[in-house]
């Protein structure tokens, strides 16, 4: 008897089978993100408009706004993204259709878009969590570290040119080279931003002390704000691409409960949603019932 052929079939049967597993598990992970990702973007944007006019008195404002343009921006691509794919498999089935080119070719743009973005975002973070660190045990530093809008919109476009720089650069370049300038922009990067990270402990200490002032209080928003974004991403960032991909998730979810009044307002822009979708029920229930009482009313005149 032939063992050897009972061993490779059994060990393709073995690898088949958790490749399978793995792609079953991928997919249902992909479609739980996307489920949560969508389910928590119309609470950002209502709480973001409803937060507008007072959170542009805090110098994380531009930040925070840039990081709203952003993630509406990645929403579309999603949906242009989705739209082609959909067409491209129930509608266009053929691989080798220009659907399909098209698809792949956007779908490698998004995911550099993404790359950027997220780095580009990264970076953002980095140097608000330093800003707010000298702005806090500093207070003389104010003069020699801008917070003004004009400045801090230099500084996202400076980020996003440096970035697309880097991103050139890695794709005209070659050979060992190639790997050794990612592995230090990589590198570099992250150390930048778990150093930023660290600076926060400090402050967190500092506002444990005084947390029974008001002032204190105030200015923890912020400082919690960026601190939640922070330790998520210094978390997840082993892998640039999954950095990318949790980008706008993590920034809706840390604008949202980074203080008590975006809770608050949440949970009542939750309490909105419902009361509205059982309003529309009762809308629709209520007609019929007033239809067929009309019907079987005698005595009307025609």
């Amino acid at each position: 008897m032939d063992f050897t052929y009972l061993y490779s079939e059994t060990f393709e049967n073995g690898t088949s089978l958790i490749t399978a597993y793995n792609s079953i598990f991928f997919w249902t992970l992909s479609a739980l993100y996307t489920i949560l990702d969508i389910s928590v973007f119309p609470f950002y944007l209502y709480v973001y408009k409803l937060n507008r006019e007072r959170d542009k008195a805090t110098a994380v404002f531009p930040i925070v706004n840039h990081f709203y343009k952003m993630i509406i921006f990645i929403y579309f691509m999603f949906f242009v993204l989705v739209s082609i794919m959909f067409y491209a498999m129930f509608i266009e089935a053929d691989p080798y259709s220009w659907t399909a080119g098209i698809e792949v070719a956007f779908l490698f743009l998004t995911l550099a878009i993404l790359q950027i973005v997220s780095e580009v975002n990264q970076f953002l973070l980095s140097l608000l969590a330093i800003q707010r660190f000298f702005l806090y045990f500093f207070s003389g530093s104010t003069k020699y570290v801008p917070v003004s809008e004009k400045t801090m919109s230099w500084i996202i476009k400076m980020s996003y040119g440096f970035f697309l720089l880097e991103g050139g650069v890695l794709f005209f370049q070659s050979g060992h080279g190639k790997i050794y300038f990612f592995a230090g922009f990589y590198i570099s990067l992250n150390v930048i931003l778990l150093i930023s990270a660290a600076l926060y402990v400090p402050m967190v200490i500092s506002l444990k002390k005084l947390m029974h002032l008001t002032s204190s209080s105030e200015l923890s928003q912020p400082q919690r704000y960026v601190l939640l974004q922070l330790v998520v991403i210094a978390t997840v960032m082993l892998c640039k691409l999954t950095d990318a991909i949790l980008m706008p998730l993590v920034i809706q979810i840390s604008y949202l409960g980074c203080n008590r009044h975006n809770l608050q307002t949440l949970l009542t822009s939750k309490q909105l949603f419902v009361c509205n979708c059982s309003c529309v029920s009762r809308r629709q229930i209520h007609p019929s019932h007033d239809s067929n009482s009309r019907d079987s009313t005698p005595g009307v005149n025609v």
